[in-house]
C-alpha cells in the first residue's frame, strides 16, 4: 500500500483544483518538450516541435496514468476505511470536472489566439461622444493583454 501512495503522489496534481492542476500540467508539457529536445540532440535528429496540445496531451496523461493507479488507490483506501466514502467521491468529481476542462481547452486557446492576431480597428477616442481618450485607451489595453495572456490565465 505504502509503495502505490508514494508512486501515486507524484502524479496527483490533477485532483487538486484546476488552477493548480493547470500549472503543473504546463510545467509538466514544458519539461518533456525539453526532453524531447535532448533526447533528439543526443540522437543527431532534429528537435521535435513544441507541444501546442496541451489539452490533448493532459487527457492522455489522464487516461493512461492517473486514472488507472487512482482506481487502484482509492479501491484500497474505500475497503480499508469506508468512512472516507465522501471524500474519495469530492475526489473524482474534481478529476471529472478539471478532464471536461482539458477536453475543450485546446479549442478554447485557439479561438483566443485567433482572436488576438485579428488587428484592432483603431479609432479615436475624442470622436466618440462620452468617453475620454486616456481612460478608455487604459481600459482598452487592460482587456488586449488579458485576451492575450490566455496561457496564464484559467478558465
Amino acid at each position: 500500500v505504502w509503495s502505490l501512495i508514494i508512486r501515486s503522489a507524484d502524479v496527483f496534481h490533477p485532483l487538486r483544483p484546476f488552477r493548480l492542476h493547470q500549472q503543473w500540467a504546463l510545467r509538466i508539457t514544458k519539461e518533456f518538450d525539453e526532453q524531447a529536445k535532448l533526447i533528439s540532440a543526443r540522437r543527431g535528429l532534429p528537435p521535435p516541435k513544441p507541444s501546442t496540445l496541451v489539452g490533448e496531451k493532459t487527457i492522455g496523461f489522464l487516461n493512461f496514468l492517473v486514472i488507472p493507479l487512482l482506481k487502484r488507490l482509492l479501491g484500497v483506501v474505500i475497503t480499508k476505511v469506508p468512512s472516507k466514502r465522501p471524500f474519495v467521491d469530492s475526489l473524482l468529481q474534481r478529476l471529472k470536472r478539471n478532464h471536461q476542462i482539458w477536453a475543450s481547452y485546446d479549442k478554447l486557446r485557439e479561438a483566443r489566439l485567433q482572436k488576438s492576431r485579428q488587428s484592432p480597428t483603431i479609432l479615436k477616442t475624442s470622436s466618440i461622444p462620452g468617453l475620454s481618450s486616456e481612460g478608455s485607451m487604459r481600459k482598452s489595453l487592460a482587456s488586449i493583454r488579458r485576451d492575450r495572456s490566455f496561457g496564464t490565465r484559467t478558465f
